[in-house]
């Protein structure tokens, strides 16, 4: 007798009969894949595995990211409001002697952006370096291809 189509027998019709004990437990000795273990699983187990703990850790890095970048938006603005502040002596000696308001931020933008471009540089170099050597580390034949 096989249990699966007993039980399911009985759950759609209820009323059509009954699985009698001995009849179970002939159909238990004759099974080999029959396991009356149970299988405990920690709710932490469970809540960090699958699709849902992705896609909080994907969240919470993201979150965490934009946290990053803002904070070091705040530290250039702190860096770069520092040195315009102690220049300021020399930007209104450009401005008295005929330096347009205009030319004054030119000036100040494109030193900016010049430490910006080395920064840039200096941080490709660097995990351009980092993910070669860490390449090179875990597959020896990825250092061969690159």
């Amino acid at each position: 007798m096989d249990l699966k189509f007993a039980l399911r027998s009985l759950r759609n019709n209820p009323g059509s009969g009954n699985i009698s004990v001995p009849d179970f437990q002939d159909w238990k000795h004759q099974s080999t894949a029959f396991s009356a273990t149970a299988y405990y699983v920690n709710y932490s187990t469970v809540a960090m595995t699958g699709p849902a703990a992705e896609w909080f850790r994907t969240w919470l890095l993201g979150i965490f990211t934009g946290l990053a970048v803002c904070l070091a938006m705040a530290g250039v603005y702190g860096v770069r409001a520092y040195l315009v502040g102690q220049r300021s002596s020399e930007i209104g000696l450009r401005m008295a002697l005929g330096a347009s308001p205009r030319d004054v931020s030119r000036l100040m933008i494109r030193q900016a952006l010049r430490l910006a471009a080395v920064g840039l540089a200096i941080g490709l170099v660097g995990s351009l370096a980092a993910s070669y050597f860490r390449a090179s580390r875990l597959d020896p034949l990825a250092t061969l291809r690159t």
